[in-house]
């Protein structure tokens, strides 16, 4: 599902960005291996707090890796819930 509906958004509204789909476990490996090959990584909170602690180590500390998760856009308000954590 995460695939179908990540691969869905990016065709429609970010087509001027390369997308790669990788697996939690390889890419917390790639992550260490050769950091500067990623821009921006989007996963769902589980894998994306596991990869940012697995980032923490290129830094030293878990303290340095900003996040956010961000929810959907209120229809009424056109603004949406985020909430960033250091």
């Amino acid at each position: 599902l995460w695939n179908e509906v990540v691969t869905q958004v990016h065709g429609r509204e970010y087509k001027d960005v390369t997308l790669d789909h990788q697996l939690a476990d390889s890419g917390g490996m790639n992550l260490v291996k050769w950091p500067k090959q990623f821009d921006v990584i989007v996963t769902d909170n589980l894998f994306g707090d596991m990869l940012s602690d697995i980032a923490a180590m290129l830094t030293g500390s878990l303290g340095m890796l900003p996040s956010a998760s961000l929810g959907e856009v209120d229809s009424k308000t056109g603004k949406r819930k985020a909430m960033y954590e250091p």
